[in-house]
């Protein structure tokens, strides 16, 4: 019977990963969930690594910067706002023409708004933000 395992490599414009965990009798849904998430906070990290090359971020923080002083409620009816949205349209490069692509990128930047949010007010957005012994040593490298 072939190994089974799974696999993450990465070797890209200084972003090197190589992640692979081999599956056997000793390995269960824990160990699999921990290694997803360390997987998980490498890919998120470099979306926003990619964005910042892409566009003027500290731009677009400067220009949202009063949505993270609103409660949940505000921010979640502001952010899907069209507002909101016509900011975000101005950081999407002009060569995504592509109605598909666009409102893929909006919300890319929607996630980006909601994700910083939820870090300053201290709750975990997705499992990349859960300290996992995996991820800790990730964490500490950002």
């Amino acid at each position: 019977m072939a190994e089974e395992s799974v696999q993450f490599i990465a070797n890209f414009d200084k972003f090197v990963s190589i992640k692979k965990l081999t599956i056997d009798k000793d390995v269960g849904p824990r160990e699999v969930i921990e290694f997803l998430t360390s997987v998980q906070f490498s890919t998120s990290q470099k979306i926003k690594d990619y964005l910042k090359k892409m566009c003027d971020v500290a731009k677009f923080e400067e220009k949202t910067k009063s949505l993270f002083s609103l409660n949940v409620g505000q921010f979640v009816e502001e952010v899907n706002s069209n507002g909101t949205k016509k900011i975000i349209k101005d950081f999407v490069p002009v060569e995504i023409d592509k109605k598909e692509l666009k409102d893929a990128y909006i919300e890319l930047f929607k996630v980006y708004l909601i994700e910083k949010y939820a870090v300053e007010k201290g709750v975990s957005f997705a499992a990349h933000h859960i300290v996992f012994p995996a991820n800790k040593k990730l964490m500490k490298k950002k």
